[in-house]
């Protein structure tokens, strides 16, 4: 049985038998299993559930099978799981002759990522604990550690200390509350030089939320918090600082619309990634049959071109064979008729011994010029070079 299952599979799995029998039939440990089912938000039969459920008797309720629930992100994973599937299988037809159409998606990108941020924006403003997000808090236990520095002359100085640094971290803990509740991951990496990263389904990059250029026409005297601009940044290539990138994302203050900005924006990329890589991956697939079709016509061409190169080889001996044969019947019967002819003439007599040394000779080169006159086992041979039972 493959290891790898997915969400669906999963939870009925669990459901319909012991871990430890699924664990057996796999080839795994049943901690294993448990495993897949936390990483994968699936619920599993409680301690005792087997037990109570071979008694016969009603199960408690809290025995009860509850339904499986879905995040965004896990929700986006499943449909595009079917559509991998459906490639894999066309995959695993390697001896297949036909090409493989493209991907079929159900829906236009633009659908999917309406339907998926509709989804999303049910999650607007839950918030699962009051503390703030681990991202947010590693960049505060930073900011923390800079300020302690008590170095003034270091270029390494507080960033979120200020008004807009404040705005800038309010904008992250909402929108990283946000994506996390829809099941996208967060994480961030660094002890001096924070990376900010974001995993959604197929996409998987850096992102930044920072201040951007405001002009100073745009500046209201008196009222600072309303001068702030942010960005969010998706994509953006860390080590290049040679050009100074549009953010994806402008925004002033973060509502319930900023967010559902910026989810919107995560789910194209990631659908956008994901369609251009299965497009990607149908090609691969097409090149691959192509070649093996390819390579198969040329087997047989050659093939065809070995069988007509032996025919036309075979043709070619049975005839030298024959002119062989031909020219040795020829040669004999002319020997023979050069010894009668010598043997008749008029100045025979002069020479006869000679002559008949001679004609004994003569007659001797035409019997084995001569293939009429071959013993059985010379003419078995000779006829089996013509290869007539091939």
């Amino acid at each position: 049985m493959s290891t790898k299952l997915t969400r669906k599979a999963l939870y009925e799995l669990v459901w319909s038998q012991p871990r430890t029998h699924i664990a057996k039939a796999m080839g795994v440990s049943d901690v294993w299993i448990g495993k897949q089912c936390r990483d994968l938000n699936v619920p599993a039969p409680p301690a005792g559930y087997w037990a109570s459920r071979a008694s016969g008797k009603k199960l408690k309720t809290k025995y009860q099978k509850p339904p499986l629930t879905y995040t965004v992100a896990e929700r986006i994973q499943e449909d595009h799981d079917g559509i991998v599937e459906a490639l894999a299988i066309i995959e695993r037809q390697n001896g297949s002759e036909t090409l493989p159409a493209s991907p079929e998606f159900v829906e236009s990108i633009e659908s999917a990522v309406t339907r998926y941020t509709d989804l999303a924006r049910k999650e607007v403003g839950r918030r699962r604990t009051h503390t703030h997000h681990p991202v947010v808090q590693k960049l505060l236990d930073e900011d923390g550690r800079r300020a302690a520095a008590k170095s003034p002359l270091s270029w390494q100085q507080p960033i979120y200390r200020t008004i807009v640094g404040e705005a800038t971290l309010a904008a992250i803990e909402a929108i990283a509350s946000h994506w996390e509740a829809c099941g996208f991951a967060l994480t961030a990496s660094g002890r001096r030089d924070i990376r900010v990263a974001v995993s959604a389904p197929s996409y998987t990059r850096s992102i930044e939320v920072r201040p951007v250029a405001t002009s100073s026409s745009t500046v209201k005297p008196g009222r600072p918090s309303q001068q702030v601009r942010l960005g969010l940044w998706l994509d953006r290539d860390h080590h290049d600082h040679r050009v100074e990138s549009k953010p994806s994302l402008e925004f002033g203050k973060v509502d319930a619309g900023v967010i559902e900005a910026a989810t919107a924006l995560l789910i194209t990329k990631s659908e956008e990634s994901f369609r251009a890589r299965m497009v990607w991956r149908r090609e691969r697939i097409v090149a691959e049959r192509l070649q093996a079709l390819r390579a198969a016509e040329a087997a047989e061409r050659k093939v065809r071109e070995d069988q007509e190169a032996a025919v036309f080889a075979l043709r070619s001996r049975r005839e030298l064979l024959l002119r062989e044969a031909l020219d040795g019947a020829r040669r004999a019967k002319e020997i023979r008729h050069l010894v009668a002819g010598l043997n008749a003439s008029p100045s025979a007599d002069s020479s006869k011994e000679q002559l008949e040394r001679w004609s004994a000779w003569a007659l001797q080169q035409a019997e084995e010029l001569d293939p009429v006159l071959q013993d059985r086992d010379t003419l078995k041979a000779w006829l089996r070079k013509f290869e007539l039972d091939a």
